[in-house]
């Protein structure tokens, strides 16, 4: 799995559990709630698929399958609106 990175012209801010992410090119928001903004951290210090899907199961009580489907499925958009990029 890559690693990956706040793309350039992207803001975040942490207010409480949750993270609202700015596109200042595109003057966008993207709001994660407290399971979406522990996920993104934990992607963004690098952690693995399976490592982050461990920890949401263990910190809020869900199944992992459902854990990783929530995963697979905030990476998809936060690529999609190119508000992540890849870093190999």
């Amino acid at each position: 799995m890559s690693h990956f990175r706040l793309r350039a012209g992207v803001m975040r801010q942490t207010l409480g559990r949750e993270i609202v992410m700015l596109d200042t090119e595109l003057g966008e928001y993207f709001e994660l709630n407290a399971i979406g903004a522990d996920m993104l951290e934990l992607l963004l210090s690098g952690h693995s698929e399976e490592h982050v899907v461990r920890q949401i199961t263990e910190q809020f009580e869900v199944e992992a399958p459902r854990a990783r489907s929530d995963f697979a499925e905030l990476l998809r958009q936060l690529l999609e609106r190119r508000l992540l990029e890849a870093v190999d």
